[in-house]
């Protein structure tokens, strides 16, 4: 009879001039395997349908014994069963390599192939990123499990442990998400029961209605709580001080804002244009900019010929607002508690009191609802230009009263004229190296000068470092 494995007779465990198998006495049909290599790995033995059949568990010592002892009565339990474990992992690679997709498949596999066929081709670009963070992300523990050996508790035990990291919302969403992802494996007929279904919403959510400066109804009144948001931008690092400032200024979700590229504005014309596949409702918006809001963009320095607006690191936009919303929260003590998409409310509730109609502060902010939902809205197709630039320009006014800096820069959270300066020397000095690398090939470098071709002359660089 076999004797009982130890952790330490495994890890004693020398290689052979063949490969071996060594039984365990406490768990029937385990094996830990011996390769001439050193390389050990465990594997359970069974019979099913009355053939001898060998399932591989896992590598050592990632898979050590107690793991091992494990996963080989979870695999015996489903063998009492009637199933067969190695049969279904080997159905598993043959869908996987045909793209065929089962109730047998893997959760990875099945995700995967749910954004491909449904999620890029049906969904907006910021309700992709939703969907593969959550399924990717909150669901990751369930990758390894076939589709149909999914339950209700193990999407439940996903969703109570986003609850107890404090994240009831985050937690609604996920599940939202998964329900919708299962309701799609029924309709494609990979499932007949969804694990998500009976699983109830965790968290209680109240709509939002935190307005900045929410009692102030008239127009001269003081917006206490608007100006100290606007001053604190100046303690924030670049460029987070300026997308505040623009959130405010154009009540634009913070998204929007943080994607924006510079081909997107027109300076001369002094219009933001979102396009569609950006903007939440899938409408382009052609939004006036306020001399403010122009003011703003104009000091922000195009570093490296950038695409976006607000990069730090030149190729892709800002999406992380954590830690400058964490930083305003410790500059602001006393103000009621609040989130940045707050903003975007504050601002329409600050256009109407300035007297700005309904229907033209739902244009500037690219709402479908209200006035312009239904029927009323595919019949109502004046655009409100005038109107809407007339809004802007008032607003845009307005917040530099009662900021008393609206129309100036961010001057030290910027990067310095120096700084942008020097940045393009760089850009010219590798682009120099290449053209010198293709003049060793064969062909002569071109002559650049960088004092011509740099974006400020040497004598003003001089004169910024003084």
């Amino acid at each position: 009879m076999a004797k009982n494995l130890t952790a330490l007779a495994v890890e004693k465990m020398k290689p052979g001039a063949t490969r071996r198998e060594a039984p365990d006495g406490l768990v029937t049909g385990l094996y830990l395997i011996v390769q001439t290599s050193g390389k050990m790995s465990w594997a359970l033995r069974y019979r099913a349908s009355g053939k001898s059949r060998k399932l591989t568990l896992g590598r050592w010592p990632a898979l050590d014994l107690a793991k091992a002892r494990k996963a080989a009565r979870l695999e015996l339990e489903k063998v009492a069963k009637g199933e067969d474990p190695a049969g279904a992992k080997k159905a598993q690679k043959v869908a996987a390599a045909s793209g065929e997709l089962s109730g047998e498949s893997l959760f990875k596999d099945v995700v995967d192939a749910f954004i491909d066929r449904h999620v890029k081709p049906k969904r907006r670009p910021e309700s992709q990123r939703q969907t593969v963070r959550m399924l990717k992300g909150k669901f990751a523990t369930l990758n390894g499990r076939r589709l149909a050996d999914i339950k209700r508790e193990d999407v439940k035990k996903v969703i109570d442990g986003i609850v107890a990291s404090k994240r009831g919302v985050t937690a609604n969403r996920s599940l939202t998400v998964v329900s919708f992802f299962f309701s799609w494996c029924i309709q494609e007929e990979l499932i007949e029961v969804s694990p998500a279904s009976g699983v109830w919403r965790p968290h209680e959510e109240k709509p939002r209605e935190r307005i900045l400066d929410k009692n102030v109804d008239d127009e001269k009144a003081d917006a206490v709580e608007l100006r100290q948001v606007w001053r604190a931008c100046d303690s924030l690092h670049h460029p987070y001080g300026a997308i505040v400032r623009l959130l405010i200024l154009t009540g634009a979700r913070r998204r929007e804002i943080g994607g924006m590229k510079w081909a997107e504005i027109d300076f001369v014309n002094r219009v933001w244009t979102l396009p569609a596949e950006r903007a939440k409702n899938g409408n382009t918006l052609e939004l006036p900019l306020s001399n403010q809001a122009i003011s703003i963009l104009q000091s922000i320095p195009r570093i490296n010929k950038a695409e976006y607006v607000f990069t730090l690191d030149g190729d892709s936009p800002v999406d992380s607002y954590f830690g400058a919303k964490q930083k305003l929260d410790k500059l602001l003590p006393d103000i009621k508690p609040w989130v940045l998409h707050d903003l975007r409310r504050s601002t329409a509730s600050g256009m109407a009191r300035i007297g700005v109609p309904l229907h033209v502060i739902e244009k500037c902010l690219n709402h479908a609802s209200g006035s312009f939902s239904g029927i009323k809205g595919v019949y109502q197709r004046h655009k409100f230009k005038a109107e809407m630039k007339d809004a802007m320009t008032r607003w845009g006014a307005y917040v530099e009263r009662q900021t008393g800096d609206a129309s100036k820069a961010v001057a030290h959270e910027q990067p310095s004229e120096l700084e942008a300066a020097l940045a393009e020397i760089a850009r010219l000095k590798k682009a120099l190296e290449k053209a010198a690398d293709r003049g060793r090939g064969g062909h002569a470098p071109p002559i650049l000068d960088i004092a011509s071709t740099a974006a400020i002359s040497g004598a003003e660089l001089a004169s910024i470092s003084a």
